[in-house]
């Protein structure tokens, strides 16, 4: 839990401040292709990534879309599902044995009225998730196929040395074999 309470501090709170919202998690694991949460369930918790990767995804025609792939110190939850309540768009599977840090929503709620700041916190997760989808769906507008890859291997080299290929590969909205021919000439 050092690493979740690290996270805190490293928002600016306090180390006993720290250490009372990681007591509010509770550990979990989840072995490779176990769901974190299913479509069209309304998720209750989200989850701080110790160990493991995560891969948000919906079925189009029995095929998974990767929309984002969650990695060690992230955090994973179905937005819209744990915020506003609705059903989940897509769903969310461990990649490989995964050790998660869950906390529910109603204990989330009530920490921003224990810990001072903790308001303070949400709103800036949410500011800055905002701002990473919308940055996300701006570029799978505007940036071609091998702009995109070029963009990941700058700002997340991790996941190109991480992910398996097919979803790499639909993360950025191409096949597989297209992926590897934009690969051979960059």
């Amino acid at each position: 839990m050092n690493q979740l309470q690290n996270i805190f501090k490293e928002f600016g709170f306090a180390e006993s401040d720290a250490i009372e919202i990681s007591n509010w998690f509770v550990s979990k694991q989840f072995k490779s292709g176990e769901l974190f949460i299913k479509s069209n369930l309304v998720a209750d918790y989200l989850g701080f990534v110790e160990t493991g990767m995560f891969q948000f995804f919906y079925e189009n025609d029995a095929e998974e879309i990767t929309t984002y792939i969650a990695l060690k110190n992230d955090f994973v939850l179905s937005v819209p599902s744990f915020f506003a309540k609705q059903p989940s768009r897509e769903s969310i599977k461990a990649l490989v044995d995964s050790q998660v840090w869950v906390i529910k929503h109603e204990d989330f709620e009530n920490l921003q009225n224990k810990i001072l700041g903790f308001k303070d916190f949400y709103v800036s997760v949410l500011k800055q998730l905002l701002v990473c989808l919308d940055d996300s769906r701006f570029d799978y507008i505007t940036l071609k196929p091998e702009e995109r890859y070029s963009k990941l291997i700058k700002e997340e080299p991790e996941l190109i040395q991480l992910i398996p290929l097919k979803y790499l590969s639909s993360l950025i909205g191409v096949t597989p074999r297209h992926l590897s021919r934009i690969r051979n000439n960059i």
